[in-house]
């Protein structure tokens, strides 16, 4: 596999590799180990990969597929594309709850994953187990509009309320999660003794234990359903073995069966043995939200009060300086951009990247400019603007000094140049 660059988008380290078809592979801590593995033949091979996947049950395309086998081992991934920018079908009870719910992006949903699996909000007794999230892949083609299954209107909104900012809509993501050996709670049921209207209701009651759970670490999924829910392969033997199990040589009544089965499965999820999967759709809670808005902003205020101390710096992101302005420059994964902080606190690069703004609520403060004010996911306010360097305003624009009009508009390094110099000099 080619040569490795480490990057950093959204507090997760990727180790970023150029894929033998030309495209994008981002490896996690969890996949470096098995980084053959993810060589594109070795799991995405046409053939491979058509012969041997599962398509698993669920609103998107989501299949379970073997790796080949590499040094005598194979691995079992669940591979996804990633539906941001589509619309969310969700029934009509949950659009009632999150009506503003939106697809994660990959670098969103990689995040999130990692931030619940660290468990940090709530009680440290509660564990909420959840897949490894081991890569994401950008393959090099680019999708027709009408390839992608992304909704027109709603990347026009997206587009209409950040102009200026590319959203990389005709790229397609593949999300690759370490499979989870076990069975949903549905599945289970399905072999359950019981009417429907039975399961129904114990499906529901177990689903909304989990949800519970979810919610006092900090999280909620906003389209929570029992698939969702997962028992190990260890208990969904035992709950099995209950279903054909007879008491004293003597035949056990089905109800009896049944009971026995549904209890041991209550208590799997009393005691917090299941795994939670699907995360596309995953968000903090709105009081854990808001803790980590104020944390992040009282960081910020201080790294940004800091920002010309140097700090250490990561492999990602490397000093720069313009103008005689220092940056910290480094890529932006999710656009393919790159980007420059002023200063030397490496701490603020990621309060900048475009996860953490392009789509917030924007305010335009200008009729003629692409000028914006927003407040960030990291409740920081933030004026943004698209640059005109290399345009030179109409000859009856009475707005520019005809200087402006001769020479044109100051690059953006120029621009922050003279901000700098004429902040130093108070």
């Amino acid at each position: 596999m080619a040569k490795r660059t480490l990057v950093n988008v959204l507090g997760v380290v990727y180790a970023h590799v150029k894929t033998s078809d030309g495209g994008d592979l981002y490896l996690t801590r969890f996949a470096e180990p098995f980084q053959k593995h993810f060589a594109i033949e070795n799991w995405h091979e046409k053939k491979w990969f058509d012969e041997h996947k599962i398509r698993l049950q669920g609103t998107s395309a989501v299949y379970k597929v073997p790796t080949k086998e590499v040094d005598g081992k194979s691995l079992d991934l669940v591979v996804k594309n990633s539906r941001v920018g589509e619309d969310v079908p969700l029934d009509t009870h949950t659009l009632k709850e999150f009506c503003d719910a939106e697809f994660n992006s990959p670098w969103e949903e990689f995040a999130l994953n990692e931030e619940l699996r660290e468990g940090s909000y709530g009680p440290k007794d509660l564990h909420v187990d959840i897949q490894h999230a081991m890569a994401i892949y950008v393959p090099p083609e680019k999708m027709q509009l009408w390839q992608s299954g992304r909704s027109r209107s709603k990347i026009n909104r997206i587009r209409a309320r950040h102009p200026g900012i590319g959203l990389d809509i005709l790229k397609q993501y593949k999300l690759i999660y370490r499979w989870i050996q076990g069975k949903s709670i549905t599945e289970i049921f399905q072999h359950i003794d019981i009417d429907g209207g039975e399961r129904k209701r114990h499906l529901q009651a177990m689903n909304d234990q989990v949800f519970r759970d979810l919610n006092t670490k900090g999280f909620l999924v906003a389209d929570m359903k029992p698939e969702h829910v997962i028992i190990s392969g260890k208990e969904v033997e035992r709950i099995e073995n209950m279903g054909r199990a007879q008491t004293d040589g003597m035949s056990e009544r089905p109800a009896s069966r049944s009971g026995r089965q549904i209890g041991l499965m209550y208590r799997l999820i009393e005691k917090g043995n299941y795994s939670v999967v699907d995360y596309e759709l995953l968000l903090r809670t709105p009081g854990y939200e808001e803790q980590v808005k104020r944390s992040r902003r009282h960081s910020y205020l201080d790294d940004q009060r800091d920002r010309f101390k140097p700090t250490p710096l990561p492999g990602h992101l490397s000093n720069t300086e313009i103008f005689g302005v220092p940056y910290i420059y480094g890529r932006a994964e999710s656009t393919g951009g790159h980007l420059w902080v002023v200063g030397n606190n490496a701490r603020l690069f990621d309060y900048f990247l475009p996860e953490r703004w392009r789509k917030t609520p924007s305010l335009q403060l200008s009729g003629a400019k692409e000028v914006f004010y927003t407040i960030t996911k990291d409740n920081i306010q933030l004026v943004w603007k698209t640059s005109l360097v290399g345009e030179k305003p109409l000859g009856e624009d009475i707005e520019y000094d005809v200087k402006v009009k001769r020479f044109g508009i100051n690059s953006p390094f120029e621009e922050f140049a003279i901000a700098h110099s004429l902040s130093r000099q108070g």
